[in-house]
């Protein structure tokens, strides 16, 4: 059995319990809203947020220069495999949730950090392409049970979701997961301009 990993995850709360966000996809609107939208409803709630900007793009970034100070949420930009676990260390004290937004690439820096993770958050798109790389996650941490013993609790969000029209693509997402016994969180993130 796993312990949880005391404050030195990607998503740590103040219990020690972690948690990790994970964004695996080519597409870009959707997925950074989802990180923006669960760090800002932390924030609101009086929780001390820390976000990762490891997306070589740096959509966050980009979002927190625009936006200025949000109250309890920092941004630290450009985290790479070799300075990932520094910038968790040296924020520790003062972070009650980080959060790692990953460039869709399956690579070492995806894999560390579901590795030092005990959730991990997988949002996807109402479309096959989408659904793909989703899978290319949960394979991954299919791996690691089987192999490895190591269970990570997981999730998907659906993202850029209409909320007048249930498609045919977004129904074929909903039953693959369903079939693969996949938790999805029930509430969606809608499709708004307001997240654009």
């Amino acid at each position: 059995m796993r312990e949880p990993c005391r404050g030195s995850n990607f998503f740590s709360d103040r219990n020690g319990h972690a948690s990790h966000y994970i964004r695996k996809h080519q597409r870009r609107r959707g997925q950074d809203d989802a990180a923006l939208i669960l760090a800002t409803e932390l924030a609101r709630n009086g929780a001390r947020v820390t976000i990762l900007d490891a997306d070589p793009q740096h959509w966050i970034s980009h979002w927190h220069d625009i936006s200025g100070k949000v109250p309890n949420v920092e941004v630290i930009s450009s985290v790479s495999m070799a300075s990932i676990q520094t910038h968790i260390n040296d924020n520790r004290a003062k972070t009650d949730y980080f959060i790692i937004d990953l460039a869709g690439a399956r690579n070492t820096l995806m894999a560390t950090a579901i590795g030092l993770s005990d959730h991990v958050m997988i949002p996807i798109q109402g479309c096959a392409m989408d659904a793909k790389g989703g899978a290319q996650v949960l394979e991954l941490l299919g791996h690691l049970e089987e192999k490895a013993g190591i269970r990570i609790n997981h999730s998907v969000v659906l993202t850029r979701v209409n909320s007048l029209v249930t498609t045919r693509a977004l129904q074929v997402v909903k039953q693959l997961l369903s079939e693969r016994s996949v938790p999805v969180l029930e509430t969606p993130i809608i499709e708004r301009a307001a997240f654009h």
